[in-house]
């Protein structure tokens, strides 16, 4: 093949990409337009559904998000917010300022949110939880319960709520968050992680299966690899063995997700 055909061939094949490139550019902002637009109609539920909906499958759109958590309409903004917490690895900075300026919807919105992202152990909404737990607001007071207790693996069903006083729970929680803030990310997820499996061994089915979600959402299919639930009590010894064989590179693994996270989501 001549030199003069090789250089028209790569001028012919670099015009098509930046065709292609502007074109499916174009299109991509147009479709997030349409989209968003949609996302404004009908009931609070198909909104919240639709919303969800995209979290699960386009969370990589940095501006699609941007634009839903500053939009006008308070449900939506809402809805933005719970939905952000499905694919983050990071609270996002947003929930901060969201605190701040919203009212009792946006708190329990935003509780909620946080036990999705609580595995991953970014721990900064904690003191703004410990305080809310002497809210006089009891929704917001529970919801702030709910979180702490999943984000230090304490207290998950009523049982256990009830063997605590306020003031007891309060306090461990204090105890739990001074031994944790020193940590690095790492320590916090791997302590986060053997309280799971104590947890994912106990004798009740329901304990089993709610630490099973957050070890699914760090480890992915490397969960597989531990004992079966649905046999039975799984012995805690398979399960520490589980996770000494691999624990480095699962470690590594989430780690990469979180810096990842933090520089593509940076603002968000």
């Amino acid at each position: 093949m001549n030199r003069n055909l090789i250089l028209a061939l790569s001028v012919l094949l670099l015009g098509i990409g930046v065709f292609v490139y502007f074109y499916f550019s174009a299109f991509s902002s147009e479709l997030s337009q349409d989209i968003i637009r949609v996302l404004t109609e009908g009931s609070e539920k198909d909104k919240r559904d639709r919303i969800e909906w995209m979290a699960q499958n386009f969370s990589a759109d940095k501006d699609f998000w941007m634009r839903l958590i500053y939009h006008d309409e308070p449900s939506v903004r809402i809805a933005a917010y719970k939905s952000l917490s499905l694919f983050r690895a990071n609270v996002p900075e947003c929930y901060f300022s969201a605190y701040e300026k919203g009212g009792r919807e946006v708190k329990l919105a935003l509780y909620s949110s946080l036990i999705n992202i609580a595995p991953y152990n970014d721990l900064r909404f904690v003191r703004l939880a410990i305080a809310d737990t002497a809210s006089s607001e009891t929704a917001v007071k529970s919801a702030a319960y709910s979180y702490l207790a999943f984000q230090s693996v304490q207290d998950w069903t009523p049982e256990e709520l009830q063997a605590h006083s306020e003031e007891s729970a309060v306090s461990r929680w204090f105890e739990w968050y001074q031994s944790m803030e020193e940590r690095t990310r790492r320590e916090k997820i791997e302590i986060y992680t053997q309280r799971l499996l104590r947890r994912f061994c106990s004798e009740k089915p329901d304990i089993r299966k709610r630490a099973y979600e957050p070890l699914r959402k760090l480890y992915g299919d490397e969960v597989f690899y531990l004992p079966s639930i649905e046999e039975g009590q799984p012995e805690l010894s398979e399960a520490l063995k589980w996770w000494q064989s691999g624990k480095e590179s699962y470690l590594d693994a989430v780690m990469n997700r979180i810096r990842w996270d933090e520089d593509f989501y940076r603002g968000l």
